[in-house]
């Protein structure tokens, strides 16, 4: 069952997920609620039907968030385990657009100080 989740929110010791598996289906959410609370290191785990919502509370000196988060993609909740830390492709992507942008503020910037100069020069 391959739903797309809408949004993760972490905190540590605690992860929220709204997943379309579960909205509406609180014969699904309970069996979520179950298989989760079986899992050592899961405190507490709340699911809301009406919304989709799945709220799970662990310890996390026993777990770690990405494991949680596999957890939720083997219940069916996402889609694909998420990683906690962005990948270094990703990371060098955001660095070559940040520096792109950069540049081009400070190229433009600099253009219309010299536009601007020159104007004062003719009057």
């Amino acid at each position: 069952m391959a739903h797309m989740e809408r949004y993760i929110h972490t905190l540590d010791g605690r992860i929220r997920v709204k997943s379309p598996a579960l909205k509406r289906a609180p014969r699904r959410a309970a069996e979520v609620e179950r298989q989760l609370q079986q899992c050592a290191g899961i405190t507490e785990v709340t699911t809301n039907p009406v919304t989709g919502s799945i709220l799970v509370q662990y310890d996390s000196q026993r777990l770690s968030q990405d494991h949680v988060l596999s957890l939720l993609h083997t219940v069916g909740c996402l889609a694909e385990p998420r990683r906690s830390e962005p990948r270094t492709t990703e990371l060098f992507a955001s660095s070559a657009e940040f520096s792109r942008g950069v540049i081009r503020t400070v190229a433009v910037s600099t253009m219309e100080f010299a536009v601007q100069r020159l104007v004062y020069a003719i009057l």
